[in-house]
């Protein structure tokens, strides 16, 4: 299963990194985490930027809301986004050398054995 880890751990960190970085930097990327979070130019604008369904319905459904709490709310966001990536990149093993080494195909997680690329001969 190690094989497989690393590419699982690349795959959690662009999602987290797809919530506030345009789409066109994420895709341009060769490693996701050699990127500038805080680089405002690379973010998702505020209507793109995600947040849950409730937080974007009270917004719009109430106007009342003054314009600087709403761009205070989406700072926040930003912050928390940026916060939550770099501690994910700081805490996986990332740089682990049997994890890089490692290929993904010498294990089936599916069948829960290893593969035969290195047939045994049961001819005893």
């Amino acid at each position: 299963m190690v094989g497989y880890h690393h590419r699982e751990i690349v795959l959690v960190i662009r999602t987290f990194i797809g919530k506030f970085i345009k789409t066109s930097v994420l895709n341009s990327l060769s490693d996701v985490t050699k990127v500038d979070f805080s680089c405002r130019e690379i973010q998702r604008d505020d209507d793109l930027l995600a947040v849950c369904v409730a937080a974007r319905t009270y917004l719009a459904e109430n106007e009342d809301v003054h314009p600087e709490l709403g761009a205070s709310f989406f700072r926040n966001v930003r912050d928390f986004h940026e916060e939550m990536t770099s501690k994910v990149i700081s805490k996986f093993p990332l740089t682990d050398a049997i994890l890089q080494s490692s290929t993904p195909r010498l294990l089936d997680p599916h069948r829960g054995c290893v593969l035969k690329i290195f047939p045994i001969d049961t001819k005893d």
